[in-house]
């Protein structure tokens, strides 16, 4: 597969996976997202197999746990809201943040996410209204992708639609990449996320598709490493007000103490 320019198949194979991980990311699925997950499966499956092998193993997670509730489509949406509670909400368990920041600068609301408003801003884009969470979280790094992926294909010229493969190879590169397999790796290790974990091999299988397919498209980028540690960083100058307020008032009784003994 290459990311040509005029391939519509190719980029509405794209948007549909972008699209597709970003909803699954932000929210558990409700009953209808459910009854469309189920539908064909066996035939995406055996698709998703010629592809790239996680695709596939990430299709028969999926096929796996809609099994298990044979159907039961209120008693699956419930199990799964309590899996991504447990996997990425409630604070009493070992949360998994699904945020650039997180994962490069150990804190929230890092350098990384200004980046990403920054980004928005030069490729004429905006979070969508009434998205929940921050620009860095994964499920809108996904969608900034699938917005972009739009773009290219309402492109009336070629010049036009080059300019938004490269402007997602380079987002793709700087923001995605450099952690979204540790979220994954992240997934996989934890005991009770069997649906999630199934959607980390999808997330993983179609990185690693996509990185291959843009290899060609958006600048060089150098490795982003992320940080083992939360990095401490210069913030300007400190100032200790109540000692400063002390100096000056022990400044104020000698310049005061002068002045009554001149001598």
């Amino acid at each position: 597969m290459g990311a040509m320019i005029g391939d519509r198949e190719i980029s509405g194979f794209r948007r549909g996976y972008y699209e597709l991980l970003s909803r699954l990311f932000l929210e558990a699925p409700k009953e209808p997202f459910l009854e469309i997950l189920g539908q064909n499966l066996e035939s995406r499956i055996q698709a998703a197999e010629k592809v790239h092998p996680s695709l596939g193993e990430g299709w028969q997670a999926v096929r796996a746990v809609l099994s298990d509730h044979r159907g039961d489509l209120a008693t699956l949406r419930e199990a799964l809201t309590e899996e991504y509670d447990l996997l990425f909400v409630l604070p009493w368990e070992p949360c998994i943040f699904p945020y650039e920041s997180y994962y490069m600068e150990k804190e929230l609301h890092g350098p990384s996410l200004a980046d990403v408003r920054g980004f928005l801003r030069r490729a004429g884009l905006e979070k969508r209204e009434g998205f929940p969470e921050p620009e860095d979280h994964i499920a809108c790094e996904l969608e900034i992708m699938g917005q972009l992926i739009a773009r290219q294909e309402a492109a009336k010229e070629t010049t036009d639609e080059e300019r938004w493969l490269y402007l997602q190879g380079e987002f793709l590169r700087t923001h995605l990449l450099p952690w979204a397999f540790l979220l994954c790796d992240q997934l996989d290790k934890k005991e009770k996320g069997k649906f999630y974990k199934g959607i980390a091999k999808l997330t993983r299988g179609f990185m690693e598709l996509e990185s291959e397919l843009m290899a060609e498209w958006g600048p060089a980028v150098a490795p982003r490493q992320p940080a083992l540690e939360r990095v401490t960083r210069w913030k300007g100058p400190t100032f200790d007000m109540p000692e400063i307020e002390k100096r000056r008032a022990e400044g104020a009784e000698r310049e005061q103490a002068d002045q009554q003994d001149p001598a």
